[in-house]
């Protein structure tokens, strides 16, 4: 993992600067990146069957996106971000309580 950063499980990456969501965008696969400062509020989700556990990419509910992720289906937790878009990426890292203590710190 680089020094600058917080957390990086190869799927989502927080540093000084903000939130890298790898293969975010379908069907390109490209990345998305969000400033700490553009998160208004965030909040977790449990994830089971009938919460897209099983899916790999897409919706989550309505208003919000999933990026790829092929690990999807062995996790419990969401944690959906709120970004003052229309949509709200919804993120489902290897390590969400490390990810949570890291957004706590570091968004107003």
């Amino acid at each position: 993992m680089p020094a600058d950063s917080a957390y990086d499980d190869g799927q989502v990456r927080l540093d000084e600067t903000g939130i890298t969501i790898r293969r975010y965008y379908f069907p390109t696969g490209g990345d998305k990146h969000i400033p700490y400062s553009s998160v208004t509020r965030f909040g977790t989700r449990r994830l089971d069957w009938s919460l897209n556990r099983a899916s790999i990419w897409g919706t989550f509910s309505t208003n919000t996106w999933m990026p790829l992720d092929v690990r999807r289906r062995n996790k419990h937790t969401a944690i959906i971000l709120d970004i003052g878009a229309l949509i709200r990426p919804v993120i489902t890292p290897d390590r969400p309580d490390d990810v949570l203590a890291i957004l706590r710190a570091r968004v107003s």
